[in-house]
């Protein structure tokens, strides 16, 4: 799901349950850091109502299959709406341009 020359793919693995509503469990072709988690590679993005019954669309560090490893937020969750792909196109415009910058360091 790479755009404009991205660095960063994400690839739509499976649907999970026990998610609380839809859930998807994505992949994402180079790592991304997560400050309880480290280095991780697999997110999943889980639309439900919340405690107080606003929409919400969660993104949460998880390991390949589909565990939680953080319970806090990634870049991408929002509150108002309940869109799966609103929150991968904004997980993935955050962690692009990081990556590149890793990339152009490494070199």
């Amino acid at each position: 799901m790479p755009r404009d020359g991205g660095i960063v793919e994400l690839i739509f693995l499976r649907d999970v349950i026990g998610w609380g509503g839809p859930s998807k469990l994505w992949k994402c072709s180079d790592y991304y850091l997560c400050p309880k988690a480290g280095q991780i590679g697999w997110f999943v993005v889980s639309c439900a109502l919340d405690q107080k019954g606003r929409r919400r669309t969660y993104l949460f560090a998880v390991d390949e299959s589909g565990d939680t490893l953080d319970w806090n937020e990634l870049p991408g969750s929002f509150e108002g709406d309940l869109d799966h792909e609103r929150a991968v196109r904004a997980f993935e415009e955050y962690y692009t341009p990081i990556v590149r910058q890793r990339k152009k360091r490494q070199r």
